[in-house]
């Protein structure tokens, strides 16, 4: 994400699971550089309501929430880590894992939410 992309910095946002924990890691290993200056800041979320304040300085925040968790889970933590950067103004990237975005991690809650992201609105198809 870092070289490739060209991001200096990258905050990464995750669960304690191992998965995701593995993923992180990868991300951190795209993250080094011979001159040493890139920077990766790591946030681990036990649980959704541990999710507080983020103002994160860097680049890009990369949410990292999959499959060891339960969708109701990830759902929780994409919410309020999603809430929270809106409430610190972040005005970088956001990347989010795959997972974050697959119709098996959403079961029927976006459609009871009413300020989801418009986009994912309007891609998709009925649920039922």
């Amino acid at each position: 994400m870092a070289g490739p992309l060209g991001f200096g910095s990258v905050h990464a946002l995750t669960n304690t699971t191992s998965i995701c924990a593995a993923l992180v890691g990868g991300i951190g290993a795209g993250c080094l550089d011979l001159e040493g200056t890139r920077h990766l800041q790591v946030t681990a979320f036990p649980t959704p309501e541990e999710v507080g304040p983020l103002a994160p300085k860097e680049e890009a925040v990369a949410l990292i929430f999959g499959g060891q968790a339960t969708p109701e889970v990830n759902y929780a933590l994409t919410k309020n880590a999603l809430k929270s950067l809106g409430q610190g103004n972040y005005g970088g990237a956001i990347f989010f894992h795959l997972r974050v975005w697959t119709r098996a991690s959403w079961p029927r809650r976006p459609r009871r939410t009413p300020r989801w992201p418009a986009t994912w609105r309007a891609r998709r198809t009925s649920t039922r």
